[in-house]
């Protein structure tokens, strides 16, 4: 059986919490609170997410990282931990849309 296809698509974020608020909705997370990378974390650590086994294609992180740097590296950093704690899951990002 092929994998499932998901796609986290940040190339349009114009600000810090339009991605974190990107990532909670991919999540499934209602949005009735403001996300931190700390929450977003304890949520793939605390929570199983057998809906997003498969390939993960993150779009837009070249874009991201020339518009918000540091929020860049968070997503880098937090779809890294999705990865290791998911061995079910894998993350490949599109360098060139």
């Amino acid at each position: 059986m092929e994998p499932r296809k998901l796609v986290l698509d940040v190339s349009d974020a114009t600000s810090p919490l339009y991605v974190r608020q990107a990532v909670a909705r991919f999540l499934g997370l209602p949005l009735d609170r403001e996300f931190t990378w700390e929450f977003l974390g304890e949520s793939i650590a605390t929570r199983p997410h057998p809906e997003l086994a498969g390939k993960i294609t993150v779009a837009g992180l070249p874009r991201l990282a020339a518009r918000h740097r540091d929020e860049s590296f968070k997503l880098s950093k937090w779809l890294h931990e999705l990865e290791s704690q998911h061995p079910d899951i894998s993350v490949h990002v599109v360098l060139h849309d």
